[in-house]
């Protein structure tokens, strides 16, 4: 599809051997909120209008200077003021930043689209709005793009530099899992003191937050009826959006579902086993593959023993222009590198090709690979991230499971040191009820998009939300990874706003899957 950050195999490959699960993949009674979780999933029931909210225009320069100069006439931009709590509407406010890419049609269609960015707090108003001014989208649409409360340019955001910081020094020097969980622990609990001391109320970051903020913005604006695309944690905040305010919604598009009931602490584990034994089968079920590299798995296996002996050490040179690191390759980053790799789908391809040269002693992409990896997990918003995943998933965490992860985490480590999968006691925000993570029943047409091999959001999940949408078309591309860029769901996907009644998938079916590399 579309990618929230669409990466050549190159950038892919920044993901691919230090990046950790950070892409997953964002009221409860006791909380002050201005309207209780719904106990019916039926989206025909009018659901109370959300609060007074007021946009206000700045200049798109002012907002986006570090992407370039943005012609005042291809974008109108500002922020939408709205209380931090909604219950207390004279209190804190939020500011969350906005920017309304104007079509390029003489005569643009009523009905614009808004993005829904992923992570959660892995903002879009950054560096990737230069690649949306070249949106098919804005062929016959506007498209709106929002950074969500807490994240990117929005005001507060929730940046965390003291788990960036212990990240990279994890890197630089590896230690017993036990003693990274300490610092990473210690690192978290000083970025939630910081943050609440300056007044910040991180029981207001959650997603059923962030779909109010979106309905009102969709009033602020003036919309009558707008089509929701949302990619990863998006497709969450656009679900909760279809059961909690679906008035004004003409269509959605649901690319690499994480529905509501997602979100088990021991995900990330079950995810990078399901990813990777599918990498090995699709490698051994394909002639040329299976002639070139006949043992995925056991590559796998060689690269993270040889790695757990003989760490790969190589120069980092921060991009703040601090002193150069020198940072040590583990067997556990590596395995959360290869399982974050699959996110590509140009990379999946390449994969087995690149896990061979690994296993036989090759790992001279690394340092250039870091270089630009590091600083791309550092850049989400993880207080934002935090506070959502505790406070989505928190009534459904499972505390036996987070205290084994916590004990032995196993290949994972990196993964759940970056992520928030064991970390919630250090982030204490009051969890949105166990109904929150019910099925999303909704008859709004809907397309939804999964990448057969990805590795944070399964295709089955994608599927099974699909199946509960009574409107919908679902189409799986073929060793896709997260946000499955084709031709045949950029066809979709357009064909879809345009007709919501007559999509034909069935390239879905036909098309073949990018060939593995063999060379």
């Amino acid at each position: 599809m579309i990618a929230t950050r669409r990466r050549t195999p190159t950038t892919a490959l920044v993901t691919a051997l230090l990046a950790v699960c950070v892409l997953l993949a964002a009221c409860s009674p006791s909380r002050s909120r201005s309207q209780a979780h719904p106990t019916t999933t039926n989206t025909t029931t009018t659901s109370t209008p959300p609060a007074a909210a007021t946009f206000e225009k700045v200049a798109c320069n002012d907002l986006l200077h570090e992407v370039g100069q943005i012609p005042e006439r291809t974008a109108t931009c500002g922020y939408l003021l709205v209380p931090e709590d909604r219950a207390k509407p004279k209190g804190r406010m939020v500011r969350i930043a906005i920017a309304r890419l104007h079509s390029k049609a003489t005569h643009p269609k009523s009905d614009p689209v808004v993005f829904l960015h992923g992570g959660p707090g892995i903002a879009t108003l950054g560096d990737g709005i230069g690649t949306r001014l070249s949106s098919p989208v804005l062929d016959e649409r506007d498209l709106i793009l929002f950074d969500q409360r807490g994240s990117g340019r929005s005001v507060p955001d929730l940046q965390c530099p003291e788990r960036e910081r212990a990240f990279v020094d994890a890197l630089a020097d590896p230690k017993p899992y036990a003693e990274e969980l300490a610092t990473f622990d210690a690192a978290t609990g000083a970025c939630y003191h910081r943050l609440t001391a300056t007044g910040v109320d991180l029981d207001q970051y959650d997603t059923e937050a962030n779909a109010a903020d979106l309905a009102d913005l969709r009033v602020a604006l003036g919309i009558k009826q707008w089509n929701l695309w949302g990619i990863s944690y998006g497709t969450r905040l656009a679900l909760t959006e279809m059961r909690d305010h679906p008035e004004g919604i003409r269509s959605v598009v649901l690319d690499s579902v994480y529905p509501p009931n997602a979100g088990a602490v021991d995900d990330v584990i079950d995810s990078s086993n399901r990813a990777l034994t599918a990498l090995a089968n699709g490698c051994g079920t394909d002639p040329a593959c299976h002639a070139a590299f006949p043992d995925v798995a056991g590559d796998v296996a060689k690269v993270i023993d040889h790695l757990d002996q003989h760490p790969y050490s190589f120069r980092y040179q921060p991009p703040d222009g601090s002193q150069p690191r020198q940072l040590h390759l583990t067997g556990a980053a590596a395995a959360g590198g290869i399982f974050n790799a699959m996110y590509s789908t140009d990379l999946i391809s390449q994969l087995p090709s690149l896990i061979h040269r690994m296993a036989n002693g090759n790992y001279a992409v690394v340092p250039a690979i870091a270089q630009t990896s590091i600083p791309f997990v550092n850049d989400m918003s993880e207080g934002a991230y935090l506070s959502i995943e505790c406070a989505d998933n928190g009534a459904r965490s499972d505390a036996a499971k987070v205290a084994s992860l916590r004990s032995d985490p196993g290949r994972a480590a990196i993964a759940l040191l970056a992520g928030w999968n064991v970390f919630c006691k250090d982030w204490p925000v009051t969890p949105l009820p166990r109904s929150f993570g019910d099925v999303v029943h909704s008859a709004i047409p809907s397309l939804v998009i999964a990448g057969e091999y990805d590795p944070t959001t399964p295709a089955a999940h994608s599927r099974a939300v699909a199946q509960a949408l009574s409107h919908s078309v679902f189409v799986e591309v073929p060793r896709g990874g997260h946000s499955p860029d084709s031709e045949c769901a950029r066809d979709v996907f357009a064909r879809f706003l345009d007709d919501l009644d007559r999509v034909d998938a069935r390239c879905a079916t036909t098309a073949a899957p990018l060939p593995f590399a063999t060379g």
